[in-house]
């Protein structure tokens, strides 16, 4: 079934590729392009916000105006077919960047949410989906979505998440193929308001099945990240015994994972590798001692980051963001045989063993 969805996804992504969207440009009058599309609420009562180009807006998206639009229904189908009537023109929702689930409609399930967009109305699998922690109304509404709006609709904002180490599975398309798991849990980005009022993403919510579990901070997700080979750029800050400090980039990283498993018990044996350019520096040129150390302090930085996100995680709250159920299903079709409660007892009585080798490259910076 995942591979007729996602068979069907690619078909009609390439179609409105190859054809260069034409439709979209003939008929652009007529419709009204989504940029942003929140949803509130739960089954029988949801609530969608939606952030639109006014269909008589000109084709330069920096001139182009904005308006936001309200509709309810028992169902998401009924919810957006009552946009239509909002707004007067059919909401071409297959160019929206981003999907916003406000918490309380996550933590009820997203699987309606998913499986409406993608039997019913088509959304591009490049699309982010996100979580906030207020309504996603509030974004919508927000002043401040016309910073993101409509010239980089979101992009940015979402590829900062994943640089900071929280855009964690943004993609529709993963996004939905994730849900249907039944031990592999994911993660989406969590959007907020700072002390400023800006929108921010400092967090990631956690989703078992379609529920969303728990919300985790940045350190808890950086760990996960390197444990789970998803770590694409980013920064850690270390300080020698000199006082000398560093923000040091993060170049690439990769990670091994072994499992075994011995009467009933996991053991995980982790290799974590990670590269790094340091990028600022203060009093001066780092010494090729103080480079090894800053080598070793990484390294264990690493490792503290990981061993704290898996006993946090995977151990006390039994979620599974690094794909443990499936490399058991994939190596030896354990799981295959284990209820998900047996699944989740086995998470909580796991051990791990985590190595890790940190890497400085100065090349170009002296």
């Amino acid at each position: 079934m995942k591979k007729a969805i996602l068979s069907l996804m690619t078909f009609i992504f390439l179609i409105f590729a190859l054809s260069g969207c034409r439709f979209i440009k003939s008929d652009i009058s007529k419709m009204n392009v989504i940029l942003a599309l929140g949803i509130d609420g739960k089954a029988d009562n949801y609530n969608i916000s939606v952030r639109v180009f006014e269909a008589s807006s000109p084709e330069d998206a920096k001139d182009a105006k904005t308006a936001v639009y309200k509709a309810s229904g028992k169902t998401v189908s009924q919810a957006v077919n009552q946009l239509t009537s909002a707004i007067g023109n059919p909401p071409l929702l297959s160019q929206s960047s981003v999907i916003i689930i406000g918490k309380d409609t996550a933590q009820n399930g997203i699987k309606e949410i998913f499986e409406y967009f993608i039997s019913d109305d088509y959304i591009g699998p490049s699309a982010a989906v996100v979580v906030s922690t207020e309504k996603a109304a509030y974004i919508i509404n927000s002043d401040e979505l016309e910073n993101f709006l409509p010239t980089d609709r979101f992009t940015n904002m979402i590829r900062a998440a994943w640089e900071n180490g929280t855009g964690v599975n943004t993609k529709f398309a993963e996004a939905v193929v994730k849900c249907e798991n039944k031990f592999s849990d994911f993660c989406l980005p969590v959007i907020e308001f700072d002390s400023s009022k800006h929108i921010v993403t400092k967090s990631a919510a956690i989703f078992r099945n379609d529920v969303m579990t728990e919300i985790i901070d940045e350190d808890t997700i950086k760990g996960l990240l390197f444990l789970s080979n998803h770590v694409k750029g980013g920064y850690l800050s270390v300080e020698d015994a000199g006082g000398e400090s560093a923000s040091l980039e993060i170049v690439k990283s990769s990670s091994i994972i072994q499992t075994d498993m011995d009467s009933s018990k996991i053991t995980l044996n982790i290799k974590i590798t990670a590269q790094f350019n340091v990028t600022e520096f203060e009093n001066g040129k780092f010494s090729d001692e103080t480079v090894d150390k800053l080598n070793k302090d990484l390294s264990k930085e690493i490792k503290m980051l990981a061993e704290k996100s898996y006993n946090k995680v995977i151990k006390e709250n039994t979620s599974d963001p690094i794909n443990i159920g499936r490399r058991l299903y994939i190596d030896r079709e354990i799981s295959s045989s284990l209820s998900d409660e047996e699944f989740r007892k086995m998470l909580s009585n796991s051990q791990v063993n985590i190595e890790a080798d940190a890497k400085i490259s100065r090349s170009g910076l002296f």
